[in-house]
């Protein structure tokens, strides 16, 4: 799995400083003279301030797009839960030239282990896509030659965030007791987002 950051908002710490003093002062030339003037440790322990008393609504202001290549549809399938996000995927719905599969660790490794379970796994998913490419040239529409692939195949996919929806995400899916492949995007996102972002996230943290 592949996860980028393609673009986020500039000066986010900023943005929800002002949101979020935009609440009590009706100044709003005060609050932007201030937000400009107030060091960025004096803005960031504002906003965690909020955020610890649950005042999220500021966080909505911000945003964050990312590109995720190399991640199973089953994986996709469970982000695209998170109902408030934009996503654009990549559908299979054309030919695919190139057919790849994400395999588990618990089945990579013992496929490593022993040569008979790496063939049998294997031999399953080359026959799944050649199954494909064989309906395919039999004159079924690809769009309906997919529904005979694995769950595993792999995809690519952008979607962007909030700052109040990337928290929920990362609350739900750094938890232990989440699926691996969305968790591994979980914590890809919390590295990320710690580096552009730290205040956004510094309460946060993989179970």
């Amino acid at each position: 799995m592949n996860v980028n950051l393609l673009v986020n908002t500039p000066n986010p710490v900023e943005v929800m400083y002002i949101a979020g003093r935009i609440c009590r002062n009706k100044d709003v030339d005060a609050v932007l003279k201030e937000a400009k003037d107030k060091p960025q440790e004096v803005k960031e322990k504002f906003i965690q301030k909020l955020i610890k008393a649950g005042h999220e609504s500021i966080l909505e202001h911000v945003s964050f797009t990312f590109v995720v290549s190399n991640i199973s549809r089953i994986a996709t399938h469970q982000l695209v839960r998170h109902r408030v996000a934009s996503y654009s995927q990549y559908s299979h719905r054309g030919m695919d030239d190139e057919l790849t599969f994400i395999i588990p660790d618990s089945l990579s490794d013992k496929m490593n282990e022993k040569e008979e379970i790496n063939n049998f796994i294997m031999g399953y998913l080359e026959q799944a896509g050649g199954f494909y490419y064989d309906l395919v040239k039999l004159g079924i529409p690809p769009e309906d030659a997919r529904f005979m692939l694995p769950n595993g195949l792999a995809s690519n996919i952008m979607f962007t965030m909030n700052g109040r929806e990337l928290r929920h995400f990362l609350k739900l899916r750094l938890a232990k007791n989440a699926q691996w492949e969305i968790r591994q995007l979980a914590q890809e996102i919390l590295k990320i987002v710690s580096d552009v972002c730290p205040v956004l996230v510094a309460d946060m943290k993989e179970e």
